[in-house]
């Protein structure tokens, strides 16, 4: 008796191909790109260093990495980095950005710094140095900042003892930003600043990758004093392209904006927050500027932890001008104008 038809089972017709990782000709499935699992994980292997190779260069291009890399060289040890953990590191990123967008888009003065609670470098008296925490920092204007000089109180904010300090961890004065970045990696960890700048979303500065432009494509860079602006009209006419120029969008803050953010974000009084937000309001009023100055040394000295509390202070000066108990928290202070000087 006649048997019935069964299904013939298809399997795909092996083709002749190139391995994508060896580039040798093999025969295969259509759907197989490797002529090995030596060369898949070989490909997988050299994919991940392609990428840990892109985002160290990411960090090592970025403006937030050339900052922490000066505030090492100015204490001189790669040690104030100790103990971070990625959350930590992704608050110190989030502060240093804040601070750039506090000075506006396209600024070149430094209207507001990162200004150390426990001194970075202080004195041979002092047996600590100034940890680079974000709890350790504040944002305040750079005059404020400046009359402040490397004063600080014994005990605030974060330190690490002096005697803790390892030689090999050692940084001078004259080493250049751009080795001192590549110490602070190997110092961190490949792994760990790879999540950072993962997590974070870091990018190389424009200028970097402008010149990485040139390099990539064969072209000989202009000199290193040249601006941003005249590198990317550059790129643009090798390119064909028009020049689109920079548009400055952000306007930076006021003082009293920065004082208030920074007393939000280290969890000032109500009131003291209250006082703030009323000079902000009643700025189109007619608040003398001694007083508003007085107002906000006192924010800086609070934020600096050299005083218990703000606000009996900042009642003393303001107290006359602003009835906190009328105003309503959530006004939307943003709506006023924000461009006088206070």
């Amino acid at each position: 008796m006649e048997q019935p038809n069964k299904a013939k089972t298809s399997k795909s017709s092996a083709i002749q191909k190139r391995c994508k990782h060896c580039k040798y000709r093999f025969r295969g499935a259509k759907s197989k790109v490797y002529c090995s699992d030596t060369c898949r994980y070989a490909a997988g292997n050299a994919k991940q260093r392609n990428n840990t190779e892109k985002r160290l260069f990411r960090a090592q291009g970025s403006a937030f990495f050339y900052w922490v890399a000066q505030q090492v060289i100015r204490s001189g040890s790669l040690q104030i980095l100790e103990g971070h953990t990625l959350t930590t590191m992704i608050d110190l990123y989030n502060l240093f950005k804040d601070s750039i967008k506090m000075n506006g888009t396209g600024s070149t003065d430094r209207l507001y710094v990162l200004s150390h609670i426990y001194a970075a470098n202080p004195d041979s008296s002092s047996e600590a140095i100034g940890a680079l925490f974000a709890d350790n920092l504040i944002i305040c204007p750079a005059l404020d900042n400046q009359r402040h000089s490397n004063a600080f109180k014994e005990g605030a904010g974060r330190s690490i003892s002096r005697r803790s300090l390892k030689h090999e961890h050692h940084v001078s004065e004259d080493e250049s930003p751009k080795s001192v970045i590549k110490r602070i990696v190997s110092f961190l960890g490949d792994d760990f600043v790879e999540k950072v700048v993962v997590k974070a979303k870091i990018q190389p500065t424009a200028r970097v990758k402008l010149f990485a432009w040139f390099e990539a494509n064969g072209i000989k860079a202009p000199a290193s004093s040249v601006s941003t602006q005249q590198l990317q009209a550059l790129k643009d006419k090798h390119m064909g392209k028009e020049g689109k120029g920079f548009s400055y969008k952000l306007k930076a803050y006021t003082p009293t904006e920065v004082y208030l953010a920074e007393m939000e974000r280290l969890n000032a009084s109500e009131e003291a927050q209250l006082y703030l937000k009323g000079v902000i309001w009643l700025s189109l009023v007619d608040i003398p500027h001694e007083v508003i100055a007085k107002a906000h040394m006192v924010c800086f000295k609070w934020l600096h932890q050299e005083i218990p509390d703000a606000t009996p202070h900042l009642a003393h000066f303001l107290k006359s001008y602003i009835d906190i108990a009328t105003l309503v928290d959530d006004t939307d202070y943003a709506s006023f104008d924000s461009s006088l000087p206070y």
